[in-house]
């Protein structure tokens, strides 16, 4: 069992019941374990020490929930679009079929092309 997982465990009991929803780990040496659960549009986080595992503070973030700018959805549709997300397995599909589309190209045209050019002719075969 991974050292994180008790800590992971410590930190979601000293918070409200729900699902974790990130975990950030420490980048420092003195650094925090935090781990985060969003109940009911509130983020309520627990800091957990790494080495002695007791909490260190558990904050409420309450929500300042808002209808997002048009600039803002479109910005934050990239990520899905971008990776393929955002109609599940059928656009992950499309894409791989997408991203093979300029080898195929590439490949046909060769063949188009080998077949078009001229055929060389030797001497025997013209005097013949």
């Amino acid at each position: 069992m991974p050292i994180t997982e008790p800590l992971l465990q410590k930190a979601s009991d000293a918070l409200p019941s729900g699902e974790i929803t990130a975990v950030w780990l420490p980048i420092a040496p003195e650094g925090v374990i935090r781990v985060s659960k969003t109940i009911d549009d509130n983020e309520v986080s627990a800091y957990v020490d790494r080495f002695s595992g007791e909490i260190i503070k558990v904050d409420k973030i309450e929500s300042t929930v808002t209808e997002s700018s048009f600039g803002d959805r479109v910005f934050e549709s990239f990520y899905p679009v971008h990776y393929g997300t955002f109609a599940g397995e059928a656009s992950r599909i499309l894409y791989v079929f997408v991203g093979l589309s300029p080898t195929i190209l590439l490949i046909t045209g060769f063949i188009m092309w080998w077949n078009r050019r001229p055929i060389k002719r030797t001497k025997k075969e013209n005097c013949s």
